[in-house]
């Protein structure tokens, strides 16, 4: 089963990809932001970067790298308090455990 970004970002399609739909390529600069929004202790941005790099490495293929990307995007959510956004990080996370291990 592959995996498949969730509904939000399904809606906003390909063009919504600074990337030009170009996971690996998105997925370093949301990386990038992230060391710059760390750099300035915006918590919550680094959070959202680290988010959209962890959902951009699963849809390239990388399920490790994503993983570990959603949940250093979970751990700066859970350090602001910012609940709804550590929750959409938590099903990401399941969706890349669910779409690495396939029920059957």
């Amino acid at each position: 089963m592959a995996y498949t970004a969730s509904r939000g970002l399904r809606r906003a399609g390909p063009g919504a990809c600074p990337a030009g739909g170009r996971p690996r390529t998105a997925a370093a600069h949301a990386l990038a932001a992230g060391r710059l929004f760390t750099t300035g202790g915006d918590r919550v941005s680094s959070g959202q970067a680290q988010l959209a790099a962890g959902i951009a490495l699963a849809a390239g293929g990388e399920p490790e790298p994503a993983r570990r990307a959603l949940v250093m995007a979970r751990a700066l959510f859970d350090l602001c308090d910012a609940h709804l956004l550590s929750a959409q990080a938590s099903r990401e996370e399941r969706r890349l455990r669910t779409a690495s291990h396939p029920a059957g």
